[in-house]
């Protein structure tokens, strides 16, 4: 498992990549008719990390927008956060050659904010987050906002969201990962999983091209992404289990502390009163004299 994902070590983001998938999912969110053909120039941020993960798809449309998407299987409300850091180095790159001191207003390319949630927490449809919802101090008309647009894209039994209806491409990439999750939650590892969502998605024409194009790469691709997720949650329960077994501890020790101090007793007949068992004793001495 690599910790550093270069960019294609996505099967959104490869599979996605593409002018006519992102001018139909542009059209799937916003209701425009854009054709085909749109000019779409990917400038994706490769290799521009940000909490260990990589900026997933972003574009210009049409020589009047400039698309991030990105693709989350956790939920993260820092995302408006991420956003701005992204946004600010996708202009840097795009007006490299300007000069950002001259007197006359350089145009912009109109931005366009879009997370697509696939994971298993139950969320709502769609919703926004705003980057001032993170400030400290509230104001009714913040200096500085950016407004990201949330899409879940999971599919929940036989619902499957108007997004996904509307958007072909997206849909046959919400199903491959729909299969996934079913054949983990029926106690398959993830290896298998991702073997038998493959299989079925060719044998029923669900990116069936791009699959036998590319087999061997998604199947690698698609681990590494499960395994980077999997660590992630396990990190998670980690730190959980060990700042709950040192919240104990401190609690433990002042219980001990107080029962010395309140009763006058001995460190000894304090941790006798608590049956604190005989081995973790010591440590329990060690950190009653720091």
């Amino acid at each position: 498992m690599r910790g550093n994902r270069q960019y294609k070590d996505s099967v959104f983001c490869d599979y996605m990549a593409e002018g006519p998938k992102l001018v139909d999912l542009y059209n799937a969110i916003y209701g425009t008719s854009y054709p085909p053909d749109t000019p779409v120039e990917i400038n994706t941020l490769e290799g521009i990390l940000y909490m260990d993960r990589v900026n997933d798809i972003s574009f210009t449309l049409d020589n009047r927008f400039v698309v991030l998407i990105e693709q989350q299987s956790t939920v993260n409300h820092n995302m408006p956060l991420r956003m701005l850091l992204y946004v600010a180095r996708l202009y840097e790159k795009i007006l490299s050659n300007d000069n950002l001191y001259r007197e006359g207003r350089i145009p912009l390319f109109t931005p366009q904010f879009i997370v697509l949630y696939n994971g298993s927490r139950e969320q709502t449809e769609y919703r926004q987050e705003r980057l001032s919802d993170a400030f400290t101090e509230p104001l009714e008309y913040p200096p500085l906002e950016l407004t990201v647009q949330m899409f879940n894209i999971s599919r929940t039994g036989e619902q499957v969201p108007r997004l996904l209806q509307r958007c072909k491409s997206l849909n046959a990439y919400s199903m491959l990962i729909g299969l996934i999750e079913t054949h983990r939650a029926n106690g398959y590892t993830v290896d298998e999983s991702i073997r038998l969502a493959l299989q079925v998605c060719i044998e029923q024409n669900i990116m069936k091209e791009y699959l036998e194009k590319n087999g061997a790469e998604v199947q690698n691709m698609l681990l590494t992404e499960w395994n980077w997720n999997d660590a992630f949650r396990v990190r998670g329960e980690e730190k959980f289990a060990a700042g709950k077994a040192e919240g104990e501890q401190k609690a433990r020790i002042g219980l001990i502390r107080n029962l010395m101090e309140t009763m006058g007793w001995t460190e000894d007949a304090a941790m006798d009163a608590l049956k604190i068992p005989e081995d973790e004793r010591e440590a329990c001495r060690v950190l009653l004299n720091e």
